[in-house]
């Protein structure tokens, strides 16, 4: 038996509160790994993974290097993401569904040099290391799909606008 097909019509506070908890779970994972490799090393409990051939200096570089990279991809995909989205006369509902990949690409790529910073310190005790996965965190959190940069990004239209509150 073939049953019909329904397309499933997401509500549109239901999607922004979805991604709110996507990205505030993603960057709350940052925080608590962080604060866990601080207290780890710090209280005494562990110790800073000292090898004599690792270069704190070289690893610093290396974390700072690999999150421009990343930076750098992450917004230039997500503007042109966001811009095509904006650009195409699509539906409010079309647009927030070009919206969300864009965003989770953008957060990922912020999370994983945030994630390696993180690694990084656990090994060398590098503060720079941590540094980066501050600036990652505020990367992320500038990006956070609240209402009004979702408009913003979007340019939606005030009908629009009506439809998303």
């Amino acid at each position: 038996m073939n049953t019909p097909v329904t397309e499933v019509v997401e509500n549109p506070k239901n999607v922004i509160k979805a991604m709110r908890i996507l990205c505030t779970a993603l960057m709350a994972g940052c925080l608590l790994f962080a604060l866990i490799v601080l207290l780890l090393i710090n209280f005494g409990h562990m110790a800073v993974l000292s090898i004599p051939s690792l270069k704190p200096f070289v690893f610093g570089v290396a974390v700072v290097c690999v999150a421009i990279v990343c930076l750098v991809l992450g917004i230039t995909r997500y503007n042109k993401s966001i811009t095509s989205a904006k650009e195409s006369l699509n539906t409010m509902q079309e647009k927030l569904n070009a919206y969300r990949p864009a965003l989770i690409i953008y957060m990922a790529t912020c999370e994983g040099p945030a994630l390696f910073g993180i690694i990084i310190y656990f090994i060398t005790g590098n503060y720079l290391a941590l540094l980066v996965t501050l600036i990652m965190l505020g990367a992320m959190l500038a990006k956070f799909p609240t209402m009004s940069r979702v408009i913003t990004d979007l340019g939606l239209s005030s009908q629009e606008q009506i439809e998303l509150e």
